[in-house]
């Protein structure tokens, strides 16, 4: 049987970042974050006394203050002092009168963050209507600078969208101050008539800027814009990087986990641990690897303003299953260029089982993105081991799998049943055929059966257990399609040393149906010890065959399925350290 000693703690999976804000928009985040951690805090400095002159006559109304200037000047709020914060991504589709009202009415903090694909953002006043309680608004246009080899890859690219604003949009919004960073302002007669009070909370970073004398505006010549977050980056020896020859101390990469798979990259993959913080809302563990320091980030207290704001190189685990996961996944890729020291960025993405992951292309750097590769799982056509490499699904961490070491399973003990499946039964799939079939031949004696007819997302400790013994005391684990050919399932069984029988089949959607070693390439890449069966019809001759070996070759099997897990997801870190190593370290760009 399995130990006691392969229970891990109880890692919280996905859930609110807080109470408040609970029936946030599907597009936005809604927490609550102290005024220390607000991504704009520098922005929101007292600087417009009453006499409406700014406190600094060194300063422009429209000039932003940066972190060193910041501390001349007196903050309006304690630095623990906690706001409702709310940050929403503009999309394509977004509806903007409908996405600002379906906010909570409480909403202190806003961040607007234009995405990629969106068109022109259109502001009225009637919009800010019901958000008494705002005092920041931070708009944020899409702005980068296209190069000569970006130009060659994209077609189109949304630029910052937001050149004017009407009269008085402002005039009922109770904000201190407004952030309108990345924007093309033309400074025209159309805003003459701002008034003195709006125009000086209003922020805006450009080397020139609309000159206002009390209620009369002039234009002044075209402005020249900084490009977002200018910093001066490190000299790195390229010699001793691209020799792989770090120092110890050099380099540290930061993992933050929003999805669950994070945690089999971490625990069983990379072999870290982990310990709580905030009473369980962050577990964070820290581990060297080929002078690599990864610092790994996990639970419901993960959010862009809480993790480090000076991260240098980022794996960023996301989940993009479904369209709310995906919007949340992009307000975190839309964020990512405002961490001023970023040099690198990889997304491991939990993708759609149907290989319906192109939204995360115009993410890429090589189409103009901020994101030097990407992992995947499934076998997404997108995969090909120069941006995008494949990634195990692993096992279901969400459900507490636990991390199971070679030597906590029994190996040598006879098994009770040839086989076992435990699963859902979805409408319409084979499994049912498989249902037929040990049925009709009478298998029920030979295999632990327990099916359902809905997919339930969470484990009891009862239905765990229960899981985990069937997989320990049968040597076969029956694994039928389900959404896709890969499954958790897979991973599991070979973790306890039952032979997974996978059902051969590509399921419908975009995955790779044409190499010759689809479905399950990776797997068959590496050689898994698997069964591979066309027709569930053809399971009685398998289970005659496999009732033939004696236990010595039943334990040998056993071991050789547990010993190749091992090496496995030792391959897995290889690839992994070695991805990171080369996008980080080897292709980043020098700058002196």
């Amino acid at each position: 049987m399995l130990s006691s000693t392969a229970e891990d703690e109880e890692i919280e999976g996905e859930c609110d970042d807080a109470q408040w804000g609970h029936d946030c928009p599907v597009s936005c985040l809604c927490h609550i974050s102290t005024y220390d951690d607000l991504p704009m805090k520098r922005w929101l400095i007292d600087t417009v006394p009453n006499n409406g002159r700014p406190f600094n006559p060194t300063l422009h109304p429209n000039e932003a203050l940066y972190e060193d200037e910041a501390q001349l000047f007196k903050a309006p709020y304690e630095s623990e002092e906690t706001l409702k914060m709310a940050m929403c991504v503009f999309q394509q589709e977004t509806a903007v009168d409908m996405l600002l009202s379906s906010l909570p009415s409480d909403t202190q903090v806003l961040t607007i963050l234009q995405g990629r694909d969106s068109g022109n953002i259109s502001l009225e006043a009637s919009h800010m209507h019901g958000l008494e309680d705002l005092i920041a608004l931070d708009i944020q246009g899409y702005n980068y600078e296209k190069s000569d080899h970006q130009a060659e890859h994209v077609s189109s690219t949304q630029n910052n969208k937001l050149t004017e604003l009407p009269l008085g949009i402002f005039n009922n919004v109770p904000a201190k101050m407004i952030r309108l960073e990345g924007n093309p302002w033309h400074c025209s007669c159309a805003m003459k008539d701002w008034q003195p009070a709006a125009i000086n909370k209003i922020k805006q970073q450009i080397k020139e800027v609309c000159q206002f004398q009390y209620d009369k505006g002039r234009p002044v010549k075209e402005p020249q814009y900084l490009p977002p977050f200018v910093h001066k980056q490190k000299k790195w020896n390229y010699s001793r990087l691209i020799n792989h020859k770090f120092n110890s101390n050099c380099c540290t990469v930061e993992i933050w986990g929003k999805a669950s798979i994070g945690v089999y990259l971490w625990k069983h993959i990379l072999n870290g641990e982990t310990e709580k913080l905030q009473g369980g809302l962050v577990y964070y563990g820290n581990k060297t690897i080929d002078d690599i320091s990864f610092n790994f980030r996990f639970g419901p207290g993960i959010i862009q303003s809480t993790v480090p704001s000076d991260v240098e190189f980022v794996v960023l685990v996301l989940n993009g299953r479904s369209k709310d996961k995906i919007a949340i996944s992009k307000v975190w890729l839309e964020y990512l260029p405002l961490y001023k020291k970023l040099r690198g960025a990889i997304v491991l993405l939990l993708g759609d089982e149907r290989c319906d992951n192109d939204w995360l292309l115009p993410y890429m750097k090589s189409r103009g993105g901020i994101l030097n590769a990407a992992f995947m799982v499934y076998d997404s056509t997108l995969v090909d081991n120069i941006e995008f490499y494949q990634w195990p699904l692993g096992v279901a961490a969400y459900r507490k799998f636990p991390h199971v070491l070679p030597e906590q399973v029994d190996t040598t003990s006879s098994r009770s049943h040839v086989c076992n499946f435990l699963g859902t039964l979805y409408e319409n799939s084979s499994r049912h055929v498989l249902m037929s079939v040990i049925h009709t031949w009478g298998l029920e004696e030979d295999c632990i059966i327990l099916g359902r007819m809905k997919w339930q997302p969470l484990e009891t400790k009862e239905t765990l257990e229960t899981y985990i013994k069937a997989l320990l005391n049968s040597d076969l684990t029956l694994s039928p399609v389900g959404m896709n050919t890969e499954c958790y399932r897979i991973y599991e069984a070979m973790s306890l040393g039952s032979v997974p029988v996978v059902e051969e089949v590509v399921t419908p959607g975009h995955c790779d149906h044409n190499s010759f070693n689809s479905p399950l390439r990776l797997l068959k890449e590496y050689g898994a010890p698997v069964y591979y069966i066309k027709d569930w019809r053809g399971l009685p001759t398998l289970i005659q065959h496999d009732a033939q070996l004696t236990l010595e070759e039943k334990i040998e099997r056993r071991i050789s399925v547990i010993q190749w897990y091992k090496g496995f997801k030792d391959t897995m870190k290889r690839k992994f350290v070695g991805v990171v190593k080369n996008k980080f370290f080897i292709d980043v760009p020098l700058f002196t």
